[in-house]
């Protein structure tokens, strides 16, 4: 499906960028650990699984954005869309880019094996979902009046 293309609206704020949120909360985590160790006793095969869940979340975030970059609108959130892109990893999730960076938090949470950051996950994905997501689904609501609520209900938020 082609993106639906229309002159370039209005912006709106989000609370701080995805990746500050997400790959913060990692570094959190991490120093966290560095003072009160909370080791999660993750064997070897599990730790691969987390090596495979970080690579799989940077493919799917490197394929987001190189849809929307295809497409021509803006990846930063928070500025004004060009096009509602909702073809590629965006026929199955509304927010690939953030499962991806989920994914690479979680996954490098069992590698490095600290429980600290995937508990320091959880309020970052707290801060994605009401500081920038449902902001921005209402920014393109408003944008995109007729074609975002269709695509609302046939494209899951997350997975």
């Amino acid at each position: 499906m082609k993106p639906v293309t229309q002159p370039a609206g209005h912006s709106f704020r989000v609370v701080a960028p995805p990746p500050v949120l997400f790959f913060g909360s990692f570094a959190v985590g991490v120093t966290l650990n560095a003072f009160w160790p909370l080791p999660l006793h993750v064997p070897v095969t599990l730790a691969a699984l987390g090596a495979a869940a970080a690579g799989a979340g940077v493919l799917l975030a490197l394929w987001a954005a190189l849809t929307f970059r295809r497409a021509g609108t803006a990846l930063e959130p928070g500025t004004a869309a060009a096009a509602l892109v909702t073809h590629g990893p965006y026929q199955w999730s509304r927010n690939p880019i953030y499962v991806g960076m989920a994914a690479v938090c979680a996954g490098l949470a069992l590698v490095v094996s600290t429980g600290w950051v995937l508990l320091a996950l959880a309020p970052a994905l707290v801060a994605v979902h009401f500081g920038v997501i449902l902001r921005e689904e209402h920014y393109l609501s408003q944008r995109f009046p007729h074609d975002y609520p269709a695509y609302q209900a046939r494209v899951r938020r997350w997975i």
